[in-house]
């Protein structure tokens, strides 16, 4: 017998931890893109539906109506957008805020805002940013060194 015979299994053992170190590596790249796509997404549904609530009702009224009780649904309506509104700018801070890190320029944003609300001139920014963010959680999965797949 050869001692050359060792050296099938051998090579065989060795690929197989290689591939298997390998494909951990990407499985966990692949899953952690698909996560940050849908946190980014997430983020971008929630800004568009923040900035839809920005109008509030104005002048409710219906023609031939009570003047006291279009006061009153006036009043509910009121009430109505701004729970709404204060819900909505809350998930959009906290989606945002999930999704500082795959585009450097949302953070600012959030962090430099003078009040608890989203700052409405900067809306067109943030939109940028996620969509980058959206694009570069879609490209290739880095490589195995690390380093960036063109």
């Amino acid at each position: 017998m050869s001692s050359a015979i060792w050296l099938t299994p051998l090579f065989s053992l060795v690929g197989a931890l290689i591939g298997g170190v390998m494909t951990a590596r990407v499985n966990g790249q692949v899953a952690e893109r698909r996560a940050e796509r849908a946190l980014v997404r997430e983020a971008r549904i929630v800004l568009e539906r923040w900035w839809a609530n920005q109008q509030g009702p104005r002048d409710v009224g219906y023609p031939g109506m009570d003047a006291d009780f279009m006061a009153e649904v006036s009043k509910a309506a009121s009430r109505d957008f701004f729970a709404t509104f204060f819900a909505e700018n809350a998930k959009a801070r906290a989606a945002l805020g999930a999704v500082r890190h795959p585009d450097g320029r949302i953070g600012p944003i959030l962090d430099n805002s003078p009040d608890w609300r989203l700052p409405a001139d900067r809306v067109d920014d943030l939109r940028l940013a996620l969509r980058d963010a959206e694009v570069r959680a879609w490209s290739p999965v880095p490589s195995i060194l690390g380093r960036r797949s063109k």
